[in-house]
């Protein structure tokens, strides 16, 4: 697990002052922890440097290194996830510029590239010669509809902050091999009812749900 940089999950305490971190801090700790997000970087990292020192061979100072903060690796996934380019994954505090997500669902990005290979996916085409704003609502109501005949129902984001860090621990906590009753037991308490197997299952589930739709 350190090899990922993951604070020690039985203590809250490790994990910083998170009552500093923006949201777009929050979304990388969860999109960090993604096994493909890992797998993306590590295989594209090295040739996105190389691009790099290519490409500021002729100015001053060096490029950002793969094991540094702040380097980004050019991979598909970025612009699925709605980044410029990948941080890093082994470095949660990596600055704002790097983590900065430019659209939340990475619906801006998909709609134009290779949208077809994604039944998720609905691409929308906008006139420039008519007004915008009804343009919009009708779009808002087409998407409701497909959203809704994909799905059986619309979904809403919820957000709960509070759980946060409760989520990021009950992750961290199976990777490192917990059961379901260790993670009850350690990360909820009596206020939570139940702290049985079926409760450490939800409280997991509830987390890693957020790693893929933040």
């Amino acid at each position: 697990m350190n090899d990922w940089g993951i604070p020690d999950w039985r203590d809250a305490a490790a994990y910083g002052d998170t009552r500093q971190w923006s949201t777009d801090r929050w979304r990388w700790e969860f999109v960090r922890r993604r096994d493909d997000v890992r797998r993306a970087f590590d295989a594209t990292a090295q040739e996105t440097y190389q691009q790099d020192v290519i490409w500021d061979e002729c100015d001053e100072g060096e490029p950002l290194k793969p094991c540094e903060r702040g380097f980004t690796s050019g991979c598909e996934l970025a612009l699925t996830l709605g980044y410029h380019g990948l941080p890093n994954p082994r470095f949660g505090d990596q600055p704002d510029y790097a983590i900065s997500c430019r659209n939340s669902d990475g619906s801006i990005w998909l709609a134009y590239k290779d949208a077809y290979r994604d039944p998720s996916l609905a691409q929308l085409t906008f006139k420039l010669d008519a007004p915008i704003e009804a343009q919009l609502e009708s779009a808002r109501k087409e998407l409701l509809e497909r959203q809704s005949a994909r799905s059986g129902r619309t979904i809403k984001r919820r957000r709960h902050p509070a759980k946060w860090l409760t989520y990021l621990r009950a992750l961290d906590a199976r990777a490192d091999g917990q059961s379901w009753n260790s993670i009850a037991l350690h990360l909820l308490t009596s206020m939570h009812g139940a702290r049985d197997a079926s409760a450490g299952r939800r409280l997991f589930i509830q987390a890693d749900a957020l790693c893929f739709n933040f």
